[in-house]
């Protein structure tokens, strides 16, 4: 994450100075954000002109139609491949290191140091991965359930 350094190491040379963690938090919301931003643009392309037809039809505004009838329907069908960024961002996490930034890959290698325990360290490392994976996983199939149970599966 060369963005990251960039932020934490560049901006003081301009007289712009951030903590770790918002250098971090910020280099992670450029970055993920593109991609964010093109998997809702590639299921708006997808997106059936016949409900924005029926939707000028009865009167709907603009942005009545963006914010109840586009929005939700392309964010619904987009769930699995917003899931799959969002661990992806997760596994991003352990580069933020460089910054100095204390992560779950971090603080693993430091107990590792600390205590002489090479493996442990890690291998709780990896389960907390797993684990906040799994339950991204399973908030992302609830949510396509939820949405698929409003008719908004796959517009």
């Amino acid at each position: 994450m060369i963005l990251a350094y960039l932020l934490y190491y560049g901006l003081p040379q301009l007289g712009i100075s951030m903590e770790p963690w918002t250098a971090g938090l910020l280099a992670l919301i450029i970055y993920h954000g593109a991609y964010f931003f093109e998997i809702l643009r590639s299921q708006r392309r997808v997106f059936s002109g016949g409900y924005i037809e029926a939707a000028i039809a009865q009167g709907f505004s603009r942005y009545a139609i963006f914010r109840r009838i586009i929005l939700p329907n392309i964010v619904s069908s987009a769930l699995p491949l917003i899931g799959n960024q969002l661990i992806i961002c997760l596994k991003d996490t352990a580069f933020l290191s460089i910054i100095t930034v204390q992560e779950i890959t971090a603080a693993a290698n430091s107990v590792q140091a600390t205590y002489f325990i090479p493996f442990n360290a890690f291998i709780v490392a990896i389960g907390l991965y797993w684990a906040i994976s799994i339950l991204l996983e399973l908030l992302i199939k609830r949510l396509t359930a939820w949405g698929a149970k409003r008719g908004m599966s796959h517009a």
